[in-house]
């Protein structure tokens, strides 16, 4: 279990790999008083053929359902290109897809904007191969999603939900 306090004025970025939270941990992230403290975890543009594209920016590593991740404040930006941008990773075919996450991501306070080329902004991963609709219901269906408060901003670039399934997927588990 990591808390991790996002110091007023100061920034960090992860570019070259994501912040792991696979199922079974658990993260939480606060602001301090100003709340100006960021987080920057970019996971874009590796490719397909890299196993890092597919880990969530901050979540599940490919493959992996996410653990819980609890934001109190802060500014989070975070992006992947096949794994959510917070939430599960991808795959690359059904038997390697994550199981249905047992763990939610919370937000109650912060300005959180998360987006994913392929899978949720905020929610499930990818599955890359294309297959029938019967063979990929249960894949990228991801986390259920608690926003409480803050600032969210969740977006899909191409196939996935904002917030929900990702590509293949296609439903909202849960978000209120």
């Amino acid at each position: 279990d990591v808390k991790l306090i996002l110091a007023d004025d100061a920034t960090m970025t992860i570019t070259n790999g994501s912040l792991i939270v696979n199922a079974g941990s658990s993260l939480t992230i606060y602001g301090q008083e100003k709340n100006s403290g960021q987080l920057i975890v970019a996971v874009c543009d590796y490719g397909i053929d890299d196993d890092d594209a597919l880990a969530a920016a901050i979540g599940g590593e490919a493959k992996k359902s996410n653990g819980l991740i609890t934001i109190h404040g802060g500014t989070i930006r975070a992006c992947s290109d096949w794994g959510a941008g917070i939430g599960s990773g991808g795959a690359y075919d059904i038997p390697d897809c994550p199981a249905d996450a047992e763990y939610p991501v919370c937000i109650y306070g912060g300005s959180v904007d998360a987006d994913s080329y392929s899978a949720a902004g905020i929610g499930g991963g990818s599955r890359v191969e294309n297959k029938s609709s019967e063979d990929v219901k249960d894949c990228g269906r991801g986390c259920d999603v608690y926003a409480y408060g803050g600032i969210v901003r969740a977006r899909a670039h191409w196939n996935g939900a904002g917030i929900g399934g990702g590509a293949s997927a296609g439903y909202l588990k849960t978000f209120c």
